[in-house]
């Protein structure tokens, strides 16, 4: 039995259907009606602790993040309540009943190297309050031994109220809108899809510890949208090239990461762009 917390969330409810589909038994926990356990996560902590000692799941994903920087900015305690003291929760309560805690985590850590692809032994750069609670939560997840903490960028598909990047990149460039994507912000990118499915494999491993999983190549946003606009056929020329160094909260702007590590874990290539593409589209868009 595995417990996905955050399951409404992107992230959580790829996992949801992915262990829907391959009949993996499972409980669920979000602020929202329809998860097993709808839980407040910035005061229920004794809830929370109590389910995972009653059910002693195998393992426990948490997908929970307080992922706006201006929310963390504006709400620092209640970022570091959610991005960091409900990890050292979570840590200690799998500790106790052996159960093995996968703590997603953030590429948000490095600066100024372009397209650079960091190693999870990079020196790490904190920019803002939402890097610095994950990077907390990344510190309290490692202080115990059966846990796997997984830097990443990803994206997918929501159909909330709010649009997750995807999402919005696909419909501005279906409807020719105009927008504007940073030519010096650089990620490695993967699906969520596929982000599941690898992570689940590590759970057959023995790894514990702090990984990479991610897209093996590092481009910007402004070439992501060009790659999707010649990958569907769609018109690029409203499409205008900005700057992340003018923004603020402050941030990060070369997140690249180096997945070789986990490559070697698991066997397998890491998914390029071109792959990432193919599966963020090939389900979810019909191009005219």
């Amino acid at each position: 039995m595995i417990l996905v917390i955050g399951s409404t969330g992107m992230l959580g409810s790829s996992y949801v259907r992915h262990l829907s589909l391959n009949n993996i038994p499972y409980h669920t926990i979000s602020r929202n009606i329809g998860s097993s356990y709808c839980i407040d996560l910035l005061h229920s902590f004794a809830e929370i602790e109590k389910l995972i000692i009653d059910n002693k799941y195998s393992a426990v994903i948490n997908c929970a993040a307080i992922v706006s920087l201006d929310y963390c900015e504006r709400f620092p305690s209640l970022a570091m309540r959610v991005n960091s003291d409900l990890v050292l929760c979570l840590a200690s309560i799998c500790e106790k009943v052996g159960s093995i805690l996968m703590h997603i985590s953030t590429d948000h850590f490095f600066s100024g190297d372009g397209n650079y692809l960091h190693p999870e032994d990079h020196p790490i750069v904190i920019n803002n309050n939402y890097a610095y609670s994950k990077h907390l939560g990344e510190l309290n997840a490692l202080k115990f031994p059966n846990t796997i903490v997984l830097r990443t960028n990803v994206t997918g598909y929501r159909n909330g109220s709010s649009s997750t990047f995807i999402e919005w990149l696909l419909f501005s460039l279906m409807n020719n809108e105009p927008i504007i994507l940073f030519d010096d912000f650089f990620t490695s990118t993967i699906d969520a899809d596929c982000f599941v499915h690898n992570s689940l494999l590590l759970l057959e491993c023995e790894f514990r510890g702090l990984l990479n999983l991610s897209s093996n190549q590092c481009i910007s946003k402004y070439e992501f949208g060009l790659e999707l606009s010649n990958f569907l056929n769609l018109d690029f020329t409203n499409v205008s090239i900005g700057s992340v160094v003018k923004l603020l909260p402050r941030r990060s702007n070369s997140l690249g990461l180096d997945c070789s590590f986990i490559e070697s874990i698991l066997k397998k290539n890491m998914p390029d762009t071109i792959d990432v593409l193919k599966s963020l589209t090939f389900s979810n868009i019909s191009p005219d």
